[in-house]
Parts: structure tokens; sequence; C-alpha cells
């Protein structure tokens, strides 16, 4: 893969069109990482303000049946959103 360097704000890349499009997806995994780990911070501390402790029961919790699909289903969407810059660059 290119160099990869951090310059005014702005990632710059230099090389293949591989290693941009890898470049892409960590930064797209990134994204979606972060605003989900904000999320479940969030709503733990405020859930634990009213008293419920939601870290120990996510813990405790095993999802099943027409839930278990849908958290399937999700998790599909991410890597297809993840891997697409990948799949769709010509290298």
């Amino acid at each position: 893969m290119g160099d990869v360097g951090y310059q005014a704000g702005a990632v710059m890349t230099s090389g293949t069109a591989h290693g941009e499009a890898l470049l892409q997806m960590v930064l797209n995994l990134t994204r979606e990482l972060w605003i989900v780990k904000d999320r479940q911070l969030v709503t733990e501390r405020l859930l634990a303000e009213r008293g419920i402790d939601l870290a120990t029961e996510i813990e405790r919790h095993r999802p099943e049946g027409e839930f278990a699909e849908a958290l399937d289903a999700q998790r599909r969407q991410l890597l297809d959103l993840v891997l697409e810059p990948a799949l769709s660059s010509d290298a």
C-alpha cells in the first residue's frame, strides 16, 4: 500500500487504488464504530442515572428468534458498507 499521511485535517494517500480502497474501508468502519460507541455510552449513562444497569443486562442477554435474525441482517449490512470500497475497486 502507498504511504498514508495526515495533513491539514485531511487524510492524504499515494499509491494504488487498492490502497485507497483499504483506507476508505478503515475510515468507514471507524466512523460507524464511533457512532455506535457514542450512542451506547450515552444510553448506558442515561439509564444508569435512572437506576438501570444496562451494561450488565446486555452481557446477560442472548438474542433469539426474529431479533437474532434482525441482528444478523444488520451485521451483514455493516459488512457490506465496510467492504464495499474494496469490492468495487479495480484492484
